[in-house]
């Protein structure tokens, strides 16, 4: 998992599988770190679940169990860390943080992007590259315009080309 979109991906359908509806994505780089949030609006976890969260084999929809576990290993191991908040109830919120030194890459955002939407999220994605930031927030898309105007091909296409875009220009292609 040390691509990032990969990542986001594997958390986005542990969300769906808690019932989530809204997926709230920050993605950020700066000269000393690499990083990004998620937050979603799904079951959330209670206490127990969430002291176990990171434990290898630990799933509370039936998985294998290793995305957080692997994920926790691979931020301690760049320096970095992982927390993760939850409330019964109410979501979850995990965030991932990579020392720079690390070798991580961001991956393809902009497919990752459309994934989600094309998924039925609502979708917030917050990139920060280098202290520009570029937001793609498809609930406001929805309700700008027709929800088949949203779902159709060109729309979508220049969604992820318009997030790809700017990661390039701002410095983030490699990462």
């Amino acid at each position: 998992m040390r691509e990032i979109s990969l990542a986001l991906c594997d958390i986005a359908q542990n969300s769906l599988d808690a019932g989530a509806r809204l997926l709230k994505i920050r993605v950020w780089a700066t000269d000393s770190k690499i990083g990004f949030e998620v937050e979603d609006d799904g079951e959330g976890m209670d206490e127990k679940t969430l002291s176990a969260a990171t434990q290898r084999g630990t799933s509370s929809k039936g998985g294998a169990g290793l995305g957080l576990a692997l994920l926790e290993e691979e931020t301690a191991a760049s320096g970095g860390r992982l927390k993760i908040s939850s409330q019964k109830g109410t979501g979850t919120r995990i965030t991932a943080e990579y020392g720079r030194g690390a070798d991580v890459i961001l991956g393809d955002l902009g497919s990752t992007a459309v994934t989600l939407t094309d998924d039925g999220y609502d979708l917030e994605l917050t990139v920060e590259m280098y202290g520009k930031t570029e937001i793609l927030d498809t609930k406001k898309l929805k309700s700008a315009s027709p929800t088949a105007e949203l779902q159709s091909r060109g729309v979508l296409r220049l969604i992820r080309e318009d997030i790809n875009k700017f990661i390039r220009q701002n410095g983030g292609a490699n990462l």
